[in-house]
């Protein structure tokens, strides 16, 4: 009854409702399709935020991301390796532009907001700078542009959308320019960076370890490996921003197991024997290939030019000069011809059997893992082997973390070429199995998928293994905390015992101290039977090329080295120590500089700093002065000539005398001024880098509200 009430009180309304629903019915599944997404709302106008009152759409977000792929696929910009060499030269605002595609979860995001910043600064950039920009940096003239587009350009990129994306990316550029031209460089910071420069401490040390006295240690209790597990359990070994003490860590990193099928250039080489005629042929065809420097002399010159030679010569020996002529004695020259058609023989026969590989791993990826549950790696090594075509395929037992990878002579060295080469490690630790959690790193490769392309290990220039590789990763585990301390528990086990060796080492460096003072350090470490360390003149700090050790570079920039991944704050890794390679000897050419720590020898990098602070307690009490006509001066107490030097993040005790402090002066103030205010500049513009193009720095300076859905 009451259903019969409300159809008579609503009796348009029902009327109007069934109308709806049989025109809905009429229209049928593609018309029904159609009006559904007509009454839905546009994902294009998704609004994501606001900023300065005006709402940040999906549609802008993706224009934005776009973008960011123009600029490095078709201009290049965020390149490593020109960005920390600086050679040919840096390119106007890309060291910022690649720590926000390396370290950004939102980067599409970040660069609209840079550039919604850069145009409300009343910047502009136009046609004309663009065109100044393509020429000076990227060495091309703007009218080439379809052709480098074609060239280099995964999608459809058009030549308007690449120029706008470059006009934005200028304005960004100029943007920070704008903010970080008005860095002061403050005279008393400048003389700070000279003290702590040019202040030098002569030091000699006796070195005491805790690993040289644990075999006088009894085996640990269960509480105290229970203790120092949960201790340390969520932290690195020996990583940057570990809080234990003595960096112990039982964190397992991200690990990755992985197979694949190597093409050894030996293994081939042996194959390829060119018979003599072939060898002959060659050389005659080619003769102006294999040449030889001979002497110049009147002997050898044309008999016109030996007559006008004057008959009288000094008594001088005269500089012997060369020529370079073609080998004419065959006998002499076959050996080197018969190389370079092996190489020739070598490097074909290598081309074929990877293009032949590529097309057998194809086709079992296609018609699936196979019925014993070999992949396609294996079934096609196995097709290689009955024709007699030697590859090598190997699997992982295990899971691998990075630098295992990197250790395997053969992973090691694998790498890509292209506008942005990649190393096999970075490719691998890419998987999104391992970055479930984050949004920041581009999964470069997929679990169980064979990566398309052979790559390229070693190099005629390199030792170890040369050829070609096909692999995939097989599993991923990302890090984690162990489960159980079982897993880690022969690790801990040792650690406790470090633990223990550490106070006897510091008992040990206390005793000699009150030897030390008593009877010198020669006597001291033959009593104990050390070697005196002597460690020369120290400073607190020098100025290196900026890609040698500058951690915050190779965080930021250096994606090929990101092996066991640069992390946010509760993931801490050990830094990469050298580049790989041709960026290691580009890199020699950077010119700029930066600000470090010096070595010290026998103190790990990561305690240096601690030892130079406690080291440099020992100068004398005075303020080092900067008067022309300071002297070195020793005019201190001999008591306050020794320290004990504690480092347990090393494990070690340091013994240290001072045997002489120099100070600064004037004059080498003077002459170094030039290049201290330089190395300044760049840092201070370094550490504004760092901070300007942060996610959350952006955001909060832009003023970005971020919608709730």
């Amino acid at each position: 009854m009451a259903a019969l009430s409300f159809f008579r009180k609503n009796k348009k309304l029902v009327f109007w409702i069934m109308v709806v629903l049989m025109v809905f019915f009429l229209l049928g599944i593609s018309g029904q399709q159609v009006f559904v997404k007509m009454c839905a709302p546009d994902p294009e106008q998704q609004v994501l935020g606001v900023v300065d009152g005006r709402e940040v759409t999906t549609a802008q977000l993706r224009v934005a991301t776009g973008d960011l792929q123009m600029l490095q696929e078709v201009l290049g910009l965020g390149d490593s390796l020109r960005i920390l060499t600086g050679y040919p030269r840096t390119v106007p605002g890309e060291k910022g532009f690649a720590l926000l595609l390396n370290r950004s979860s939102q980067a599409g995001l970040c660069w609209l907001l840079l550039v919604h910043e850069a145009r409300a600064m009343g910047i502009e950039a136009g046609e004309a700078r663009v065109n100044a920009f393509l020429g000076e940096y990227i060495g091309i003239d703007p009218e080439s542009l379809p052709v480098l587009i074609a060239k280099r350009a995964t999608g459809n990129v058009l030549v308007r959308d690449l120029r706008r994306a470059l006009d934005d990316y200028l304005c960004v550029a100029h943007a920070f320019d704008a903010v970080s031209g008005g860095l002061d460089e403050g005279e008393p910071a400048i003389r700070e960076l000279f003290a702590d420069m040019a202040n030098r401490m002569d030091v000699a040390m006796l070195q005491f370890n805790a690993g040289d006295y644990v075999n006088q240690v009894k085996a640990p209790s269960e509480e105290q490996v229970l203790t120092l597990y949960n201790e340390a359990k969520r932290f690195f070994a020996a990583a940057p921003g570990n809080p234990h003490p003595f960096k112990f860590g039982y964190r397992l990193p991200d690990r990755v197991q992985i197979e694949y099928v190597f093409v050894n250039w030996d293994d081939v080489s042996d194959t390829v024997e060119p018979d003599g005629d072939e060898i002959y042929r060659y050389w005659q065809e080619h003769k102006d290939e294999f040449t030889e420097q001979v002497v110049v002399s009147p002997a050898t010159q044309p008999a016109s030019q030996a007559a006008t030679q004057p008959t009288t010569q000094p008594e001088s020996q005269p500089a012997v000069e060369y020529v370079t002529v073609p080998i004419a004695d065959y006998a002499k020259v076959k050996s080197k011809v018969r190389q370079e058609l092996r190489r020739q023989g070598t490097q074909k026969r290598i081309e074929q059997i990877t293009e032949q590989l590529l097309g057998l791993v194809r086709q079992f990826e296609l018609e699936g893992d196979g019925s014993a549950g070999e992949g396609p790696l294996k079934l096609a090594a196995d097709e290689m082997a009955k024709e007699s075509v030697a590859v090598h395929y190997k699997r992982f037992g295990e899971l691998i973390d990075g630098r295992q990878v990197l250790a395997d002579p053969i992973l090691g060295s694998a790498r890509v070429g292209g506008t942005q080469e990649q190393d096999l490690a970075t490719l691998a630790f890419s998987v999104k199995q391992l970055h479930a959690d984050e949004r920041r790193q581009q999964a470069l490769v997929e679990v169980g998928k064979v990566y398309g392309r052979a790559m390229d290990v070693g190099s005629e220039l390199s030792e170890g293994p040369r050829g070609k590789l096909f692999w995939r990763v097989v599993a991923a585990e990302p890090t984690a905390v162990p489960e159980t301390v079982q897993t880690v528990r022969s690790q801990v086990e040792a650690d406790c015992k470090i633990q223990v060796g550490y106070k006897i080492a510091m008992d040990k460096a206390n005793e000699a101290m009150d030897q030390l003072r008593q009877v010198g350090m020669a006597e001291t470490a033959k009593a104990l039977g050390k070697e005196v360390i002597e460690a020369g003149e120290l400073t607190r700090r020098q100025i290196a090329p900026i890609w040698r050790v500058d951690a915050r570079l190779s965080r930021v920039y250096m994606s090929a080295m990101q092996i066991e991944q640069w992390l946010t704050s509760d993931r801490q890794e050990p830094a990469p120590q050298v580049l790989p390679g041709l960026a290691y000897l580009a890199a020699a050419m950077s010119p700029q500089y930066v600000m470090v720590m010096p070595p010290v020898p026998e103190v790990d990098q990561a305690e240096t700093a601690e030892f130079l602070k406690a080291v440099f307690v020992l100068a004398p009490p005075e303020k080092p002065s900067t008067r022309p006509d300071s002297q070195p001066t020793s005019a201190v107490s001999e008591a306050d000539k020794f320290a004990v030097v504690a480092l347990p993040g090393q494990q070690s005790v340091f013994v240290v005398q001072r045997v002489k402090y120099t100070p600064a002066n004037d004059d080498e103030y003077r002459k170094m001024r030039p290049q201290l205010l330089q190395v300044f500049k760049v840092n201070k513009r370094l550490d504004l880098t760092l901070r300007w193009y942060v996610e959350d720095e952006i955001k909060k300076r832009t003023g970005f509200f971020q919608s709730v859905r």
